[in-house]
């Protein structure tokens, strides 16, 4: 719908204004209720992306756990200010 692909572009405004990823790719997706049990719904990725590491578009990763990841996380100290800038977002 309209509102999930708007969420979707203010929390890329927000992570890119934050200084927190360089550019995001938006990937929308679905069950469109092909198998008989599933019910329809539809979702968006949203891949905040950073230049640096091996390759020139290492995904922006939150923490999952101490020493778990091998990308350039965001850091804990960045959770608070993307959710409090995610909040003023808000309109």
């Amino acid at each position: 719908t309209a509102a999930t692909f708007e969420l979707a572009a203010r929390v890329s405004q927000v992570l890119e204004r934050l200084g927190l990823v360089d550019w995001v790719n938006l990937q929308a997706n679905g069950n469109w209720g092909l198998l008989p049990e599933a019910t329809p719904h539809l979702h968006v990725h949203i891949y905040g992306r950073r230049r640096g590491g091996t390759t020139w578009a290492q995904p922006a990763d939150l923490p999952k756990a101490p020493r778990q990841f091998g990308f350039a996380p965001l850091s804990e100290g960045d959770r608070p200010r993307l959710r409090a800038a995610l909040h003023g977002a808000r309109g």
